[in-house]
């Protein structure tokens, strides 16, 4: 059965070339409902710089004309350590008229000229990032000892699937919209876990002073590419058409999304919780798969399952240029 009505942001657990820098990386945080804007500016202004002659080793100043780029990430609340939103947490923000912090030194690096000469400019301002906690690959999985139920943990301080329900409650603890789904046995609790880590949407986030807090992560840039392109319309996506679902291989509960930030039927509760959860919407339970498909494909063809990603989010996936249909999405 289809795990998603549509490919959420990608490679979310894929080891990152951009090292983090010290200040500026954000973490992902419990989302609020403002939602985050992104804004490129671009100016040009001259500047005065030193140039080193490659002849003489003479140094003087010339006027150069710079391009200087800057992203900025805003949000409809103000932004303070403890105000969370989504995707991100610790905003820069250059918006302010006063700034009685220390200035930091401006790295410079050379630049070579047409009169083969060296200009030492100041480096761009190096993207926000976010640090991302690795859960465990699912072949890593190890089958605990003793008998089941088996939880599969998805959104919790670790992740991973575990028997002893006492360790459950412990990591669950202190993390808002936990998302967990008991299964009978590890073969099935471990295929749920896949699901979730197969579409990049585990979430593992511990408390800064437990003893969760010293797991692998990566420092990633945050993808801003095109995040400004819709800020003057709507923004589209793709909703899966009911023909490209087929039911699982095993007896389950079925999970009914019709609004929330991604729409589809699915036989595991964290593909349901994930797209619900943070938007305070609910799914609906069948005990069987053709019921539910029955009632997707009603709402399908009456156009009235909604689909509304948090800007920034797994799900905002929009749809760029020219709209395509195609056997499995809808036109939008």
């Amino acid at each position: 059965m289809s795990s998603s009505s549509q490919t959420p942001r990608s490679s979310r657990y894929a080891a990152s070339s951009t090292p983090s820098t010290p200040g500026q990386h954000v973490e992902r945080g419990t989302p609020s409902s403002s939602p985050v804007k992104f804004k490129k500016v671009t100016t040009t202004k001259e500047k005065e710089v030193e140039v080193v002659s490659a002849n003489d080793g003479k140094t003087t100043k010339k006027t150069r004309q710079l391009l200087s780029t800057e992203t900025v990430i805003t949000t409809e609340e103000t932004a303070s350590p403890n105000k969370r939103v989504p995707g991100v947490v610790i905003i820069m923000d250059d918006s302010s008229d006063e700034d009685n912090t220390p200035a930091t030194p401006v790295k410079k690096k050379s630049v070579p000229t047409p009169n083969n000469e060296s200009a030492l400019i100041e480096d761009e301002e190096p993207a926000p990032m976010e640090k991302i906690y690795l859960p465990p690959k699912p072949e890593e999985l190890v089958c605990p000892p003793g008998p089941g139920p088996f939880y599969s943990v998805t959104r919790a301080q670790k992740c991973g699937v575990f028997n002893d329900w006492v360790y459950v409650k412990k990591i669950l603890r202190d993390v808002d919209n936990s998302i967990y789904e008991g299964r009978n046995t590890f073969k099935e609790a471990k295929a749920v876990y896949k699901v979730a880590y197969d579409e990049g949407t585990i979430m593992t986030v511990p408390d800064p002073d437990s003893e969760f807090a010293n797991a692998p992560f990566i420092m990633r840039p945050i993808d801003l590419s095109g995040d400004d392109e819709d800020d003057n319309g709507p923004r589209r996506y793709r909703i899966k058409k009911p023909t490209a679902f087929a039911a699982p291989d095993f007896p389950t509960k079925i999970y009914l999304v019709d609004e929330g930030e991604d729409v589809s039927v699915f036989w595991t509760w964290h593909q349901a919780a994930i797209r619900t959860k943070f938007v305070n919407k609910t799914a609906k339970k069948y005990s069987s798969f053709a019921p539910a498909l029955q009632k997707y494909n009603k709402l399908f063809k009456a156009r009235e399952l909604i689909k509304r990603p948090r800007r920034g989010g797994f799900f905002d996936v929009p749809v760029r240029g020219q709209v395509v249909d195609s056997p499995e999405f809808t036109k939008v």
